[in-house]
């Protein structure tokens, strides 16, 4: 019954299951006027991203969704694409859910996401490390749980260059942590 939508997640999760789901079905459900149902329309979809460029494209179009467990599932299931546009939308929904644990850790764990080159995003001015200081302390920690020297010693001079600041205590809270 597609007039209600408990109707069609069923069958959406149903036809998963059979293997005779089809792209038009993903990409409308995708569309849905149901968050519930976009949300377990995204978690289908990874299993056809990779196959379906009109897929991965309805997938990047949920950006703007006002639904934030929506926008949740779409950043655990894009970080599987290593699109140009994929890792930008990545950043973007992580900067407008910064303060969101859930949402840091959706997007670090991204095998496209790096942190190294977010980190030194945030130190060279392009944001206010100020407003990002739980994710620059998150971003810390993984550099350092990666246990290379090299970056370690970066962090370590950017957080005791001259000029006191919170942002500088962050990063040696971050790098103590990993």
């Amino acid at each position: 019954n597609d007039t209600t939508a408990f109707g069609r997640l069923h069958a959406l999760w149903t036809l998963e299951g059979l293997h005779a789901l089809k792209t038009d079905l993903i990409v409308r459900a995708l569309r849905d006027n149901v968050a519930g149902v976009r949300e377990n329309a995204i978690k289908i979809a990874e299993a056809h991203m990779h196959n379906s460029p009109e897929v991965a494209e309805a997938l990047l179009a949920l950006r703007n969704d006002p639904d934030v467990k929506v926008t949740y599932q779409l950043l655990c299931t894009i970080g599987s694409l290593k699109t140009d546009v994929a890792n930008v939308l990545r950043q973007e929904i992580l900067f407008d859910h910064v303060d969101d644990p859930w949402m840091q850790l959706a997007a670090l764990t991204a095998p496209a996401m790096s942190a190294n080159d977010l980190l030194r995003e945030i130190l060279a001015g392009k944001l206010d490390p100020n407003k990002y200081r739980s994710l620059v302390e998150r971003l810390a920690t993984l550099i350092s749980a990666e246990n290379q020297s090299n970056e370690i010693a970066s962090l370590i001079t950017a957080a005791t260059a001259p000029g006191s600041s919170a942002v500088h205590v962050t990063i040696l809270d971050g790098l103590s942590g990993g």
